[in-house]
């Protein structure tokens, strides 16, 4: 009885088990593309904001907060594209292609992502 409870306990870690994907280098390239563009727009249109603040411009300077504060999210998900921890990258091409940029969202949608294939050992 408890053997059969610990076989079926093991085939349940087993099917359970996510496959690390792997962005290729296009991926990868659009990945940190993304995450350089949104990173400076976050730091400009943050201190833009704080600047306008100081001036006391308060719409346009809640609007440029609240437009660093959506930068975030591409650097959130190209981050978790290079790490693999996404089930594609369909999401994180669309996000970066309208928050950071053409370039890096059509190098994100046209690269590969898919599961890590084994290698073979190589003899000579």
């Amino acid at each position: 009885m408890d053997t059969n409870y610990v076989q079926n306990e093991q085939e349940n870690v087993q099917t359970n088990v996510i496959q690390n994907k792997k962005p290729d280098n296009l991926c990868r390239a659009g990945c940190i593309i993304a995450i350089v563009l949104s990173s400076l727009a976050l730091i400009g249109l943050s201190i833009g904001g704080l600047m306008l603040l100081g001036y006391g411009v308060y719409a346009a300077a809640i609007i440029y907060l609240i437009i660093a504060g959506v930068e975030i999210v591409p650097i959130i998900m190209c981050n978790n594209v290079l790490k693999g921890k996404v089930e594609s990258n369909l999401a994180a091409g669309i996000i970066a292609l309208l928050f950071s940029g053409l370039v890096s969202g059509i190098l994100i949608l046209i690269g590969k992502y898919e599961n890590e294939k084994p290698q073979g050992l190589v003899t000579n």
